[in-house]
């Protein structure tokens, strides 16, 4: 014989899921926004809530952007100098340089790494609308993008650079210096 099925049961367990996962859904770690489980801790749980809610909104706007024309400007870039902030974001490391080439109306991720390998962080970089975005913040929507914004220059076309270069976003570079060179490519 069958225990007869008690629905409340069932509808309070389904809720109870629902509480768990909504809440898991929303957690954060705060490594992956670039912040130290130390510094984490010293924030009141006001802040970690909203920081949390930032996170989302982030998420939320990347998913919801159109995308950006892609065009055949391309830009040669190089990352050097400098410090850089690594998990688990306690301090600033040395890295090895590092050099990609990211096509308007793309993003790329460089991974930045101590020069003995035994550290890194990834920085990501945006080229859309003439302007080259360098390290996104993972909560702060006003840096989404990217933490700095070079706007495209005819000093490009030779190359310039720039030198002692902060970000403020999840890699946090820290007088880098970048080298920007633009080119066109014909397909």
């Amino acid at each position: 014989m069958t225990a007869p099925v008690n629905h409340m049961n069932i509808v309070k367990l389904f809720f109870c899921l629902g509480v768990v996962a909504f809440v898991s859904g929303c957690a954060v770690e705060p490594q992956t926004l670039g912040i130290s489980p130390k510094t984490w801790q010293s924030y009141s749980a006001t802040k970690q809530e909203q920081i949390s809610q930032d996170n989302y909104a982030v998420k939320k706007k990347k998913a919801n952007e159109k995308p950006a024309p892609i065009t055949n400007n391309w830009l040669q870039v190089e990352v050097k100098n400098g410090l850089v902030m690594m998990p688990p974001f306690k301090k600033r490391y040395h890295y090895t340089p590092v050099a990609l080439q990211i096509q308007e109306g793309t993003c790329k991720q460089a991974l930045l790494a101590t020069y003995r390998k035994t550290h890194d962080v990834t920085l990501g970089l945006c080229y859309k609308n003439n302007i080259l975005f360098l390290d996104p913040s993972r909560y702060e929507p006003d840096k989404a993008d990217g933490s700095i914004r070079l706007y495209v220059s005819p000093l490009w076309r030779n190359g310039f650079t720039y030198n002692n270069v902060n970000t403020t976003g999840y890699a946090q570079l820290h007088n880098a210096t970048i080298t920007v060179k633009q080119t066109v490519k014909n397909n």
